[in-house]
């Protein structure tokens, strides 16, 4: 059976799971929280188009929390991650030949999305256009993204 793959469409969730030491007060995700994990060129997401919020926090509940729930996820759109981009300097455009979104990586571009499947995580993706980012850009990307407060406790 194929799997199905992610539209990457304006209003799609790209579910990020927010480990225990990247939590503040009340659970809610620090900055630190959408920065890119050591060795990553992306940053990792879930699409809630494949899994269901409930999977997505079971996956990592297993993984990092030996089973253990509520979880926390932030849950913001393309377009939320698209915008937040914008006000660093990165822009991001809908291609509609193709029906993907891009940016701009040493004048190429290149897809801003990409489903990176991994047994037992089929809705596992990347929103690539961090892997620009210098120190103070992927900063300023991340406070953007907690001020959006699109998390969820599952």
């Amino acid at each position: 059976m194929a799997s199905k793959t992610p539209s990457f469409r304006e209003r799609s969730i790209l579910a990020r799971y927010v480990h225990v030491e990247y939590r503040g007060k009340n659970n809610r995700p620090k900055p630190s929280a959408y920065r890119r994990s050591p060795g990553e060129k992306y940053l990792s997401v879930n699409s809630l188009e494949i899994h269901t919020r409930n999977q997505v926090a079971a996956i990592y509940a297993d993984i990092f929390e030996n089973g253990n729930r509520p979880v926390t996820l932030t849950e913001p759109m393309v377009s939320n991650y698209n915008a937040r981009a914008r006000e660093v300097g990165v822009t991001v455009n809908y291609n509609a030949d193709d029906g993907h979104w891009q940016f701009d990586e040493n004048g190429i571009a290149t897809p801003a999305y990409l489903h990176h499947l991994k047994p037992h995580n089929e809705s596992h993706c990347g929103v690539e256009f961090v892997r620009i980012f210098d120190d103070f850009k992927e900063f300023q990307f991340s406070i953007r993204m907690v001020r959006s407060r699109t998390y969820k406790f599952v």
